[in-house]
């Protein structure tokens, strides 16, 4: 232990220690020195190739002693990094890239070693680069393939070239979409620049910007239009509008345009056509008296269209150049017109425009129909009608008791649709002044069965049956009566004849149509019936009948009658063999006869031979013959034959018939 203090206490052990480790500090600082001059001279000779453009940063990368230079990498003029915020063009579509070195500093100048602007390789073949159509003056700058030919880029030679404080380097370049991409193309720009410190140049710094661009397919502009004239209903003299409404959608191809839409090579925010509205017939647009559109007055904020004058006659023409159809909601052409005095109620006008964009041309119409004025007025009439709907005249006398339908008949006379009208139906004098009279002889049934419901859903009976009516005083809750022009409506009801009537008396009824919203829109109806009691029933006549000119006739006056039918004024008797028709007084006479055949006496006859032939001759006796056969074989002495008598001659077949039966019947029972 003594001895290893000895050591440690030794001066040769202290020198050592304090060698070893200022050794250490000098090669410490020696490593240190040369590592910061090699990271120093890789900065300044670094090249970046596309691969390695990849993984730097998106933001500008350089020395903390030049912090004033930055670049910006433009797409039409849009910030397009990081990739989610890509560019998109269409395919076959030029566009721009630009490309901008900035030195915001106040007191420091730069000198550009190099400028590169090149694509990634991962979408060889997508964009072409076609021309460069800014740099500054007196730099070249070329588009070229990189090493292997595999893809575009731009250099251009900047070396001495001052890029002085607070200015700004411009290049733009001009290019060509021709392949659709699945993912955002980048496109970057990479730049070294040198700071000058103490008179020399040094401090190389690399900037690199990205921009991404992604190709879309091509699509193009269905176009259509509306046209819209408002109202569409008008009267002469009355002011229409007219306005256009140009529609458009994307397609991408012909085979996607819908009925009336043709494809233009536009798009909706810059869109250049011409439109044409001729207030003339044009045949080949199918339009019909736009002519009748008359003193058109076109909306100032539209100073694109003009009035002019036509060889068929005037037209509203439009022309617009880079119109956005999508901020100014497609609405173009707006003016105003007049329905001339020469238009005719009942037909319309036909208002043809064509919209022509790239000499494809979209048609668009719409229709106006010329109507009458309207007119609001409304007529009744009030008629009493039998069981069978027979009109009963005014003034018939109508027996108390009697039951009859009463009809209204409402008829809109005008020429638009009534839809707020009322009907009031007292059987009091409230219309005396009308002519009502004598309407207490009247009482309400009921409505007549099979009455529209319109009516019976809005019209109601009050006072004890003695008031009718419809959207008015008890029934006012209910919707008003609708009449259509063209329509009548019947109402009706059936009304009594009341028991106390006074014979003779007229009754007259009223009825009254109205508006309640509109005074001047009113009709009163009536009709009349003559009510009288029932009739006292006739004396009746006496009479009776007789016997005149062999006739049973009747007469006037009291007595018995003598005969009821004419064959009792008459009876027949037997003269020569024929029977006479005679005259019966009193109707109680024997009839010998009907007709001839009763005056004929009946007598006996028998068949004889005479002279070889058989012949009846009166007074009773044998038949002698049959035929004439039988007399001719006998002699005139010989005794005539007797007839044989059939019937004898069929009883005996008939008991021999008999016998045999009862023979054959008793020698079976034998055998058995």
């Amino acid at each position: 232990m003594k001895t290893i203090k000895k050591i440690f206490k030794s001066p040769i052990f202290l020198i050592s220690i304090s060698l070893l480790i200022g050794i250490g500090l000098i090669s410490a600082s020696y490593y240190i020195s040369t590592i910061r001059k090699a990271k120093q001279k890789e900065i300044e000779v670094m090249q970046i190739s596309p691969s390695e453009a990849c993984s730097l940063s998106f933001s500008v990368e350089h020395d903390s002693s030049v912090p004033d230079v930055e670049c910006q990498k433009l797409v039409n003029g849009v910030i397009a990094t990081p990739d989610t915020n890509a560019v998109s063009v269409q395919k076959g579509q030029t566009f721009k890239y630009t490309l901008k070195l900035i030195n915001s500093s106040t007191t420091e100048d730069y000198e550009i070693e190099t400028f590169v602007d090149e694509f990634i390789s991962d979408n060889i073949g997508k964009i072409e680069l076609k021309s460069i159509t800014i740099k500054p003056d007196g730099i070249t700058c070329n588009i070229g393939k990189t090493i292997g030919n595999q893809y575009d880029q731009v250099n251009c030679d900047f070396r001495n070239y001052i890029l002085a404080k607070g200015t700004t380097l411009l290049v733009e370049v001009e290019a060509l979409a021709l392949e659709n991409t699945t993912t955002p193309i980048d496109n970057r720009f990479h730049t070294n620049v040198v700071k000058k410190i103490n008179g020399a140049w040094s401090s190389t710094v690399n900037i690199d910007c990205p921009a991404f661009v992604q190709v879309v397919p091509k699509v193009y502009t269905a176009l259509s239009c509306e046209k819209v004239l408002t109202p569409k209903t008008a009267k002469i003299g009355d002011t229409v509008t007219t306005k256009v409404n140009i529609k458009t959608r994307v397609v991408v191809s012909e085979s996607q345009l819908k009925a009336g839409e043709v494809m233009i090579d536009q798009l909706p925010a810059s869109m250049t056509f011409v439109v044409n509205d001729p207030l003339y017939l044009v045949t080949e647009l199918g339009n019909t008296n736009s002519s009748w559109l008359e003193g058109a007055v076109i909306d100032t904020l539209f100073n694109n269209c003009n009035l002019v004058t036509e060889t068929g006659g005037k037209s509203v023409n439009c022309n617009y150049t880079n119109y956005n159809v999508t901020a100014n909601q497609g609405l173009v052409l707006p003016f105003t017109a007049t329905i001339g005095a020469n238009s005719l109620v009942g037909q319309s006008i036909k208002n043809v425009i064509k919209v022509t964009a790239e000499n494809k041309t979209a048609i668009c119409s719409d229709i106006i129909a010329i109507v009458e004025t309207p007119t609001q007025a409304v007529s009744c009439t009030k008629t009493f009608l039998d069981a069978n709907e027979n009109v009963i005249a005014n003034g018939t006398k109508i027996k108390q008791g009697s039951r009859l339908i009463s009809r209204i008949t409402i008829t809109n006379t005008g020429n638009t649709t009534l839809d707020n009208l009322s009907v009031h139906y007292p059987l009091s004098g409230i219309y005396s002044t009308q002519g009502a009279s004598n309407l207490g002889y009247l009482t309400f049934k009921e409505m007549r069965n099979g009455t529209p419901a319109q009516i019976t859903s809005r019209c109601t009976f009050s006072n004890n049956m003695r008031d009718f009516s419809c959207n008015y005083a008890d029934s006012e809750a209910k919707d008003p009566i609708v009449v259509a022009v063209g329509t009548p409506l019947n109402i009706d009801t059936i009304v009594e004849v009341n028991s106390d009537v006074k014979l003779d008396s007229k009754i007259v009824n009223i009825a009254k149509v109205f508006d309640t919203t509109n005074p001047s829109l009113v009709a009163y109806c009536n009709d009349d019936i003559i009510g009288t009691v029932k009739d006292t029933p006739p004396t009746p006549v006496l009479k009776h009948t007789e016997c005149q000119n062999q006739a049973c006739v009747e007469v006037d006056g009291e007595g018995d009658s003598t005969c009821t039918n004419d064959r009792q004024c008459s009876y027949g008797t037997c003269e020569n063999e024929s029977c006479k028709l005679q005259t019966c007084e009193n109707g109680d006479c024997k009839t010998i006869c009907v007709d001839d055949v009763d005056c004929r006496e009946a007598t006996e006859t028998h068949l004889s031979c005479q002279n070889q032939s058989c012949v009846v001759v009166s007074g009773a006796g044998s038949n002698q013959c049959a035929t004439n056969t039988d007399c001719t074989v006998l002699s005139s002495t010989a005794p005539i034959a007797q007839v044989p008598d059939t019937g004898t001659f069929e009883r005996t077949i008939a008991i021999t018939v008999f016998a045999s039966a009862l023979i054959f019947l008793g020698i079976a029972l034998s055998v058995l």
